[in-house]
């Protein structure tokens, strides 16, 4: 994979990454001010979510973060599964770098532009959150903002898990439905552990993240070793 290659790949999202931004920007929209309402009505209680401006976004932020996952792994279904089946399968056989090539260019650029339009979209939300509630003062002002920092980094490199994943899933199965399928059920799977940690560890939460990252590259490895195999054998 070269530069020249993964520039051009990236210039092919450019569509992509405005879409994403902006499904990215609405979800966490949307969600932020479902809990806020939840936590606005439920604010005389002792332990109110609307007490912690930081366990509000980390909510949030995660589960926003999980439901985006979920359309951008559907997305590259469009993007990379399709190539990977059928004659496009064939196909990429005739090319010099072979598929193994191919596919970790498109996968890189690919996630480069997913992940970074929902890192600004959510980023953005979160940051006018923040502004609203100090101008309106109807939050506490215990923010930590290195925690807000890590806790919205974390959320993403979790979404970056749930993708990575389900792409190798589906190229490794050649399936459409099974990369839909598999973003759903690592959500599922994730949503309820990790919505304690995003809310009241942020730091913990980040760890997690990067160790599930980590795991997604092994995954990464696994798939590409899997499609050189297979170019031999063909």
């Amino acid at each position: 994979m070269t530069n020249d290659d993964l520039k051009y790949e990236i210039s092919n999202f450019k569509k992509t990454f405005k879409s994403t931004f902006i499904i990215s920007l609405l979800i966490q929209l949307l969600i932020l001010i479902f809990f806020f309402m939840v936590g606005y009505l439920d604010r005389e209680s002792d332990d109110s979510i609307f007490e912690h401006f930081n366990s509000l976004i980390g909510f949030s932020s995660l589960l926003s973060a999980l439901l985006i996952s979920i359309y951008i792994s559907v997305r590259s279904v469009k993007y990379i599964i399709s190539n990977y089946m059928g004659d496009n399968k064939v196909f990429l056989y005739l090319y010099p770098n072979g598929r193994t090539g191919i596919f970790q260019t498109k996968l890189c650029a690919f996630l480069l532009v997913s992940i970074l339009a929902q890192l600004v979209g959510s980023f953005l939300v979160n940051i006018l959150f923040l502004i609203f509630s100090r101008i309106t003062n109807v939050l506490p002002p215990d923010v930590n903002y290195i925690g807000f920092i890590a806790v919205t980094f974390a959320v993403v490199l979790l979404s970056l898990f749930v993708i990575t994943t389900s792409i190798v899933i589906g190229v490794r199965l050649s399936s459409k439905v099974a990369t839909v399928i598999s973003s759903i059920i690592l959500v599922a799977i994730l949503c309820n552990p990790l919505s304690f940690l995003c809310a009241y560890s942020a730091y913990t939460s980040l760890l997690c993240a990067v160790i599930l990252v980590f795991v997604s590259l092994i995954l990464v490895q696994y798939c590409k070793h899997y499609l050189k195999n297979d170019e031999v054998l063909r």
